[in-house]
């Protein structure tokens, strides 16, 4: 298996490389916007391949979340789901990949799946995000 600066991915034939995105792009895995950290095939020009870190399917395991007691979140390359869900926590349709719980019937953006809470009731952080400006508030 590659480092953690290179990634396969289970829908894409080229090895992924980690880089660092000022732009925004859109994610193949989960059809959302992104930036930053990402996973990107090398071949310039060639491919557009990108996905969010949090989006790579290789060696998933089940996710636990302290914001849901009680809930084992299985990754999804597409909806297990007769429709498309809403993220229990942006409240977004998913429309790719997905982190689902069968037990509670809850579904999760990958990259939702990895936000914690910030000690405040409207407040969650992703956990590489520390300033203030990168908080994701919701009123």
């Amino acid at each position: 298996m590659p480092g953690l600066d290179r990634q396969k991915d289970g829908e894409h034939g080229h090895d992924l490389k980690l880089e660092n995105r000022e732009g925004l792009f859109i994610c193949n895995g989960c059809k959302e916007l992104g930036f930053g950290n990402c996973y990107k095939c090398p071949r310039v020009g060639f491919c557009n391949y990108v996905l969010h870190v949090g989006c790579i399917s290789e060696g998933r395991t089940p996710l636990s979340n302290p914001l849901f007691k009680n809930c084992k979140f299985q990754f999804y390359q597409k909806n297990p789901l007769t429709v498309a869900p809403a993220c229990r926590i942006c409240a977004l349709d998913i429309q790719g990949r997905m982190y689902h719980c069968s037990k509670r019937k809850y579904s999760l953006h990958p990259y939702c799946a990895t936000l914690t809470y910030d000690h405040h009731p409207s407040r969650f952080r992703h956990e590489n995000q520390t300033s203030q400006r990168d908080q994701i508030q919701f009123l």
